[in-house]
């Protein structure tokens, strides 16, 4: 988190809780970004998917771009988890990984998806424990339409 971060927490009817936190960045060109996390299911052992997306704003869609690039190759580089590239069909320049990996104590499958749209950097990421539905359709079809939603708009 950077200086001047705010934290919101938003619980809804028939929601656990969801935190949106917004930030403006004092990291040299980062303009402005938003997270938010939420999860599906109830129960921490089974049928849990948490969800994280954010979005923010680079000087310029090279940098953006970059951005979207490194950040995927430093998870394949640095995680000690099994990887494989997943596609990202209709946008430009998107990234997808999914990530599996075994412990002792928890078996665990995370999809990450990053994309650039101008100048904004956008991700979305699902985690849950193996055996849990990862919705890796529903996360794609969510950047497609994000990215859409941008590209007409």
């Amino acid at each position: 988190m950077t200086d001047g971060a705010r934290t919101v927490s938003v619980i809804g009817a028939g929601r656990i809780g969801r935190a949106v936190i917004d930030f403006v960045g004092r990291a040299p060109g980062l303009r402005l970004g938003r997270v938010l996390r939420d999860q599906r299911g109830a129960n921490p052992r089974r049928g849990l998917t948490l969800f994280r997306s954010y979005v923010y704003r680079l000087r310029d869609q090279a940098a953006a771009q970059h951005e979207v690039d490194d950040s995927v190759d430093e998870v394949k580089r640095d995680s000690t988890a099994s990887s494989v590239d997943v596609e990202v069909p209709d946008i430009p320049g998107a990234r997808g990984l999914l990530l599996k990996t075994k412990s002792p104590t928890i078996d665990a499958e995370v999809l990450y998806v990053t994309w650039v749209a101008g100048r904004d950097v956008y991700g979305i990421q699902s985690f849950t424990r193996a055996g849990s539905k990862l919705y890796r359709d529903e996360t794609i079809d969510l950047a497609q339409t994000l990215y859409l939603a941008w590209k007409e708009g």
